[in-house]
């Protein structure tokens, strides 16, 4: 039994794009574990580009409760595909360099804890995330640009680390 909830929505599933029915915890049990840690580091590596192509600009301006729910929506389907990653990367893999940058995703997210903390995102003890429901609601979503942006290291670093497992993945075992 995994340490994290997911609320399956649209945005998630969007993540997986052919793979839409992974992003529901039902469906995942019977899927040959290469091919979900497959889908699983597609999806976090196109959260992490919906996160750093949003325009952070203009949310100051024009912040109205539609672009702030839809800014959660994609933050939330980025923590909750994170998430799957690890847990598919430490379960399903017998592959070692697998299993190193599962280690490296985690130790890049606690060198972040604190800055994910202010955002309204927490780490567990096993370096799953988890985002609060309201953290969009006293932070202005221009706040999550230097976190989630196309200049964030950490973003960077995670689409590395994820873009590495997929090398390392026989999805035709």
């Amino acid at each position: 039994m995994s340490s994290f909830t997911v609320k399956t929505n649209n945005f998630l599933r969007n993540l997986y794009k052919d793979n839409r029915t992974y992003a529901t915890k039902s469906n995942r049990t019977d899927i040959e574990a290469s091919k979900l840690q497959s889908a699983d580091e597609k999806a976090l590596r196109n959260g992490i580009a919906g996160l750093s192509d949003f325009d952070y600009e203009d949310t100051d301006k024009n912040d109205l409760d539609s672009t702030k729910k839809k800014y959660y929506h994609k933050l939330k389907a980025f923590v909750d595909s994170y998430n799957y990653t690890i847990e598919s990367g430490e379960k399903n893999s017998d592959d070692s360099s697998i299993k190193s940058k599962i280690k490296s995703m985690k130790s890049l997210t606690k060198k972040y804890e604190s800055d994910l903390s202010n955002l309204g995102i927490s780490t567990d003890s096993k370096g799953y995330l988890s985002l609060s429901t309201s953290a969009l609601d006293n932070i202005k979503i221009s706040s999550y640009e230097d976190m989630f942006g196309s200049d964030s290291e950490y973003t960077r670093e995670l689409a590395k680390y994820s873009k590495s497992i997929s090398h390392h993945i026989d999805e035709y075992a």
